[in-house]
């Protein structure tokens, strides 16, 4: 009877044990899920970023517009009210440039609260697809983190990309998306003639 409870005792250890290593085992590899998840979304993010130095400043620094004003500079209070940011539903995350006349300005990337699906695309062709939220706030020079409150503007923007996963194991981990990049853009008259130069 006793080697029964010690037989018994043993197996109850060796059943633990082995649950604790499967159970850790898991814990690891959802964490390596993450990690991957996390480095394509980054690309992902990147790329957002960077097509939107492919965009002006502003509307009325578009080449269209500048052509348009004889090369006179606009001042900060032509520029686009925050409010109106992202009123170009044609301005797609994964092809920002791909209509220039609608989405030709860094503030028509702004998606307010909704979400956009934009694919990390693998060398094979196969997608994985991420949910990005873009947001752009007038910031001041003195202080490039805290969107400018009201109706003020600037000549500087804070973009900033969100994105998040159904695949992340851990969803709370990071507030609002588990990834979040974001650059300052600021006008330049240089920039805009220049872009007015090379055409419309």
């Amino acid at each position: 009877m006793q080697q029964t409870l010690f037989a018994i005792m043993a197996l109850a250890i060796t059943l633990l044990l082995s649950f604790n290593q499967l159970q850790s085992h898991t814990q690891s590899y959802a964490k390596q899920i993450d990690d991957e998840l996390e480095v394509m979304g980054s690309g992902v993010a990147r790329r957002v970023l960077e097509t939107a130095e492919l965009l002006s400043y502003d509307e009325r620094t578009t080449p269209g517009q500048w052509l348009a004003n004889g090369g006179v500079e606009p001042n900060i209070t032509d520029y686009e009210s925050a409010g109106a940011f992202g009123n170009v539903p044609a301005c797609d995350l994964d092809e920002p440039v791909k209509n220039t006349v609608d989405c030709d300005d860094i503030d028509d990337l702004d998606m307010g609260t909704t979400w956009q699906d934009i694919p990390f695309v693998f060398p094979n062709g196969d997608s994985l697809y991420f949910e990005a939220n873009v947001r752009v706030h007038y910031v001041s020079p003195a202080d490039l983190d805290t969107p400018l409150s009201g109706s003020s503007k600037s000549e500087y923007k804070l973009l900033i990309v969100k994105l998040r996963s159904d695949l992340h194991t851990e969803q709370g981990r990071y507030t609002n998306g588990f990834i979040t990049f974001s650059r300052v853009f600021n006008y330049t008259k240089d920039i805009a003639e220049a872009r007015a130069a090379a055409g419309p």
